[in-house]
């Protein structure tokens, strides 16, 4: 059967409508592409966007050499849109241990302000040497818990080994060579730069140094008289046994001092006296208080 020529060339101008539209699909579809791609190109291939300049500002942060970075930083070839802090910070945190965090700032389209931030100096840190194990550290067995015991556990364990400044978590990250006021912490083992602290002990420690601070009870220096108890230089004395919870003993310390005010028999001019309370031993249910003998 033959078809008419008007249906003849309704079939075609179909066709061609059909290819038409498949023509433009196919254009547009490029040209969408080769947007995408010059995009692309633009952005992480050219060096329209490839950081020029960088600015380090330091945040409380004097150990490190600002040029020296910056210098290091330009010969990389970092991109504003995919620069990543995280490299950048751990290969600066290799380097100068002091450095605890990094901000980054962009300024388009070339130009980075680095941000950085310091360790907190919490404490001090000294080490016994690597001979030096805990048995080392442990008071002779007729330890009587008292505080001439302790004086003079102090004085064996003292020596000329490097100091070291730790922070919050526990990273030995500069050593203390001037004068300060912080308090010491010995610890048996070798003690290294850039290197943290292993376990949760040295944390617990420092917590127990903060918070007998906002007691009124500064630390002058602590150390482990057993693998678990820790014998703090303050005043008064007090022994905690880190292998348990040290909340409700440091709870129960602020209610001893509290008691010793109410009682008003160990007070000097508002203050715990030296004179009174001489040992505090929280390692039990019922902690043990011992008072100065009088004179």
């Amino acid at each position: 059967m033959f078809l008419s020529r008007k249906q003849n060339h309704r079939k075609f101008s179909t066709r061609i409508k059909k290819s038409r539209f498949y023509i433009k699909t196919a254009f547009f579809a490029i040209t969408i592409l080769l947007l995408l791609f010059g995009i692309y190109y633009l952005v992480f291939i050219s060096d329209i966007f490839l950081i020029k300049e960088f600015k380090l500002t330091k945040d409380r942060t004097d150990c490190i050499d600002t040029n020296e970075i910056e210098n290091n930083l330009t010969t990389e070839k970092y991109n504003f849109f995919t620069i990543d802090k995280k490299p950048i910070l751990a290969n600066l945190q290799k380097r100068f241990y002091c450095v605890k965090d990094l901000k980054v700032k962009k300024v388009l389209p070339d130009k980075i302000e680095l941000i950085l931030s310091n360790r907190e100096k919490k404490a001090v840190v000294t080490s016994l040497g690597k001979e030096a194990s805990i048995s080392a550290l442990i008071l002779d067995a007729s330890f009587d818990s008292s505080a001439s015991a302790i004086a003079s556990y102090s004085g064996l364990i003292k020596g000329d080994k490097e100091r070291f400044f730790i922070d919050r978590e526990g990273m030995v990250f500069d050593r203390a060579l001037e004068e300060n006021n912080l308090p010491t912490i010995y610890l048996a083992g070798n003690l290294k730069l850039g290197e943290k602290i292993a376990g949760d002990q040295i944390i617990k420690v420092l917590e127990i140094v903060e918070k007998l601070a906002s007691f009124g009870m500064p630390v002058k220096d602590a150390k482990f008289i057993s693998e678990k108890d820790l014998a703090v230089n303050s005043l008064p004395y007090v022994v905690f046994n880190l292998a348990a919870d040290i909340y409700p003993q440091l709870a129960s310390l602020q209610l001893i001092l509290n008691k010793a005010k109410i009682d008003n028999r160990n007070i000097s001019q508002g203050e715990i006296s030296e004179k009174n309370i001489e040992f505090i031993d929280l390692r039990y249910d019922k902690p043990v208080v011992r008072l100065a003998p009088e004179k």
